[in-house]
């Protein structure tokens, strides 16, 4: 959204948000329309597509150096959300 940076440091955050919001309907017991309501409410009140923007999709676009930090046994975020945010975005590590 118009940030600029000369480097950039992601600290266990999601690669999908979607994934996000499925993992917390999840835990919190919310299923079928409860969810899907969920899903809207979100993505209404951020104002984006979470099926079309996120952070995997963002990083995708940066050239910028960037450190990718997240826990192996996060128990929140899964460490293969940090993997596919470090593939997507080929200028870190």
């Amino acid at each position: 959204q118009g940030l600029q940076a000369n480097k950039v440091v992601y600290i266990a955050g999601p690669n999908r948000f979607t994934d996000l919001f499925d993992r917390y309907c999840a835990w919190v017991g919310v299923n079928g329309r409860a969810r899907d309501l969920f899903h809207e409410k979100a993505a209404k009140f951020v104002d984006i597509d979470p099926q079309e923007n996120f952070p995997g999709n963002w990083a995708a676009k940066l050239d910028v150096p960037g450190l990718v930090v997240h826990d192996r046994n996060d128990e929140d975020v899964p460490f293969a959300d940090a993997e596919a945010l470090q593939f997507a975005w080929k200028t870190s590590r």
